[in-house]
């Protein structure tokens, strides 16, 4: 099946649930005009969390099972949200934090929390400790006690344990192994622009969101201040979508609405979901869906600045930040409206 036909396929998945991403994976070589399920009406946007209990919640998360943690940023709180009622409360209230940006859950059911502080916390029952980083802005590796971070943002870890940072401040991207050794796998530290390459000699602006494939092969990161996604793959950096342009003053230009400008703006949160790679396109205030190969689609938003339930592609977000799949469910974490929205998403893991 080409290039063209899945693109198309993807957008009936769209308006009917994503029922057939399995099907699609699994038969790659099949006719390329198979009979397209009829179109049915999009998926809708709901909130989950209203605007009265979060302020600029950036982050949302959690394991394969069992709660789903919310991290509030401006309330510098994590919060654990129960969907077990018909009506979702929050629960549990994790503190200290300054400003945690996003978490994950560990083999062990441990909490990990990027704190734009300069810290990764962890929580362990309801204990919450310091794991790595003093507080002290700067850049260090070594073990978990030396190391230093700049406004880590996004987290991640794959199967192996090894958790993954990206280090906004210091526009490299960190990697800390499960025996506690942190180390720098792409970037130059304090050195902000653009290149691809050698992971030791790429450059990066401001990442600030990430996701990693579960053997850890493949590293993706929203480069944020570029208006980019890019992987680290076998000791190398390559841009995967977006666009680079440049403005007058050599700064990167995204929209959505400009042809002339890279089709992302603003990227943050990032979930791997059945090889596709869902983006939380902060800038055009939309969720987008990346193909292996770099194309593009639309999942939800209509990019205008706003706070409207409904269909997905009539639903409007305001600085969306943050996604989580689990059990056929998208939950977005809708920054600028204090809210946690989901939507349905099914999709399989190809087998």
């Amino acid at each position: 099946m080409d290039r063209k036909m899945l693109t198309a396929l993807l957008v009936v998945l769209v308006a009917s649930g994503f029922a057939a991403c399995h099907w699609m994976m699994q038969n790659p070589q099949s006719d390329p005009s198979p009979e397209l399920p009829p179109a049915l009406p999009p998926p809708e946007v709901r909130t989950v969390v209203g605007a009265e209990q979060l302020n600029q919640p950036w982050g949302v998360f959690g394991g394969s099972d069992g709660p789903i943690y919310i991290a509030d940023t401006f309330n510098a709180r994590v919060l654990t949200l129960c969907l077990d009622d018909e009506v979702p409360t929050l629960a549990w209230e994790f503190q200290p934090f300054s400003l945690p940006f996003g978490g994950v859950v560990d083999s062990e059911e441990r909490i990990l929390i990027a704190d734009n502080d300069n810290r990764i916390w962890v929580v362990d029952g309801e204990t919450v400790s310091a794991f790595a980083g003093n507080g002290n802005p700067g850049h260090a590796d070594g073990s978990l006690a030396e190391a230093l971070f700049s406004f880590p943002s996004g987290i991640a870890m794959d199967d192996g344990g090894n958790l993954y940072i990206a280090d906004a401040g210091n526009h490299v991207v960190r990697r800390i192994s499960p025996d506690g050794a942190v180390t720098t796998i792409a970037g130059q530290p304090g050195q902000l622009g653009f290149a691809d390459g050698p992971a030791e000699d790429a450059l990066f602006r401001e990442p600030q969101g990430i996701a990693v494939s579960p053997d850890g092969k493949m590293v993706y990161i929203a480069d944020t201040g570029n208006h980019l996604i890019r992987i680290i793959e076998n000791g190398s950096v390559r841009t995967l979508a977006g666009r680079l342009v440049l403005d007058e003053d050599g700064i990167p230009q995204g929209s959505f609405d400009d042809t002339r400008l890279s089709p992302l703006s603003f990227p943050v949160g990032l979930a791997l979901v059945c090889e596709v790679l869902i983006v939380a396109d902060a800038g055009n205030h939309r969720v987008r869906a990346v193909w292996p190969w770099g194309e593009i689609v639309n999942l939800a938003g209509s990019g205008r600045p706003d706070y409207t339930d409904g269909y997905a592609d009539q639903a409007a977000f305001n600085w969306p930040t943050g996604v989580y799949y689990r059990d056929g469910e998208l939950f977005i974490a809708d920054a600028g409206n204090n809210a946690i929205r989901a939507m349905p998403l099914e999709l399989d893991t190809p087998g």
